[in-house]
């Protein structure tokens, strides 16, 4: 289309108005140059709808990149939010690694020192100093209650390092997912931009289509104008010249 604007802008600076013509020659002149009109406006409508389709096509599209721009923030947050769980639930962990490595320790020291005192017979002794049979069956009982309980809670501590390790490990899985998601959804609003600013774009060179076509169509009309005066002159002239002759046939006869 711009090749046929071109010619239409360089068309209004060829002269229209040639003093020396005659009215057939600007008659014919102004019909052309009213085919001219009527076809540079029929070109800047077509200009304008393709313009106004483009503006529509701006708006949608900065609905969708809103509307991603919502979604990549909301994923965002779930990021920062499963980033929190994952810090939390690793320092719960780290809490019960301290925890089972302190009652690691304790077994061990238990273990070690009833080893050592095995000649001693500590325990045997603890035993055989109660008071009577009730109080040794007492102590009996406690120290099998107290090495069960050190076991007991080990186990307990260990279960829930694996429960905590899964979860970690689901939240990473889900944080993957979202990182993925994410750069998907900035993927999709840079396509999004590229595509608004290549409509941006046809919109500033339809806008200055339209200017020029609008220019052009105002300087045609003003050669119309001055043709179909110089028209009507030629005719006021060939009126008056009839006129003259009349009036002189009249006098001779």
């Amino acid at each position: 289309m711009k090749p046929f604007i071109n010619l239409i802008i360089l068309g209004i600076f060829i002269p229209s108005i040639v003093l020396s013509q005659s009215k057939e020659e600007l008659l014919s002149e102004n019909k052309k140059l009213q085919k001219e009109i009527n076809y540079t406006n029929s070109l800047l409508e077509e200009i304008h709808n393709h313009k106004t389709n483009s503006v529509l096509a701006v708006q949608a599209l900065n609905k969708k990149i809103n509307t991603r721009e919502k979604i990549i923030n909301s994923i965002i947050t779930e990021l920062e939010n499963i980033k929190g769980f994952i810090l939390l639930k690793t320092t719960e962990l780290n809490l019960l690694n301290n925890e089972l490595d302190t009652l690691k320790t304790e077994f061990s020291k238990m273990i070690k020192q009833a080893y050592n005192s095995r000649n001693r017979s500590d325990e045997l002794l603890f035993i055989l100093s109660a008071k009577n049979f009730y109080q040794a069956y007492k102590r009996i009982k406690f120290i099998q209650q107290y090495t069960n309980y050190k076991k007991i809670q080990a186990n307990r501590i260990e279960n829930k390092q694996i429960d905590i390790s899964k979860k970690i490990k689901t939240l990473n899985t889900s944080k993957k997912e979202k990182n993925i998601l994410v750069n998907q959804e900035k993927k999709e609003k840079k396509l999004l931009a590229s595509e608004k600013n290549d409509k941006a774009l046809s919109i500033k060179s339809l806008s200055s289509q339209e200017n020029k076509l609008m220019s052009a169509i105002k300087i045609k009309k003003e050669t119309a104008k001055s043709l179909q005066a110089e028209i009507e002159k030629i005719i006021a002239r060939e009126i008056k010249k009839a006129k003259e002759k009349n009036n002189n046939s009249n006098i001779f006869t």
